[in-house]
């Protein structure tokens, strides 16, 4: 297996009915190169063992949450906004069911980027998916109003005025490249 450790990050699980390998979307030339040659090398040992290599679409930044007895992986893309509630925390996504787990928000915060936005004790947002920020709150895409805390106010305006800026900068060098 010489050519499987030509990836950097792979991940690979050995089981009963053969072995899989796991890469990111990025590698799909080195991908081919491998699947290929452990088929030449396995010949009908692949079809029996059920050779299954695949390659994940973009690499998307998750959190890992405990939601019961599983452990869940949440897109940060799909997460509109989290909402504290005594010691669990839900997580409001788009066009798919809440999900709520038990975490103090320092932990969920440390695994978040950027694009949030802590703007109440309860309430963070992710700042992708804000239609209008206005004195009563966050306008979400969903509908929700989210409040702003007093104390974080300065802050909060500060850093939707930044993410804007960064937005439509990214907008106009967009659209001059399509040009």
């Amino acid at each position: 297996m010489d050519a499987a450790e030509e990836l950097p990050r792979r991940e690979e699980r050995k089981t009963m009915k053969g072995i899989l390998i796991i890469c990111s979307g990025n590698e799909r030339g080195k991908l081919w190169r491998l699947e290929n040659r452990l088929r030449q090398e396995l010949g009908m040992e692949a079809q029996q063992q059920r050779l299954r290599i695949t390659a994940l679409p973009q690499e998307e930044k998750c959190i890992c949450v405990h939601a019961g007895r599983r452990r869940r992986m949440l897109a940060l893309s799909q997460i509109l906004y989290l909402e504290k509630q005594l010691r669990k925390v839900i997580a409001v996504r788009e066009q798919q069911e809440s999900v709520s787990f038990y975490s103090r928000m320092e932990e969920v915060l440390s695994q978040l980027h950027c694009g949030f936005c802590h703007c109440h004790k309860s309430y963070v947002v992710n700042l992708q998916k804000v239609i209008s920020l206005d004195s009563n709150g966050f306008h979400m895409a969903d509908g929700a109003l989210i409040p702003v805390g007093q104390r974080r106010q300065s802050a909060v305006y500060r850093q939707y005025d930044e993410f804007m800026k960064k937005k439509s900068l990214l907008v106009l060098l967009l659209s001059l490249v399509v040009k």
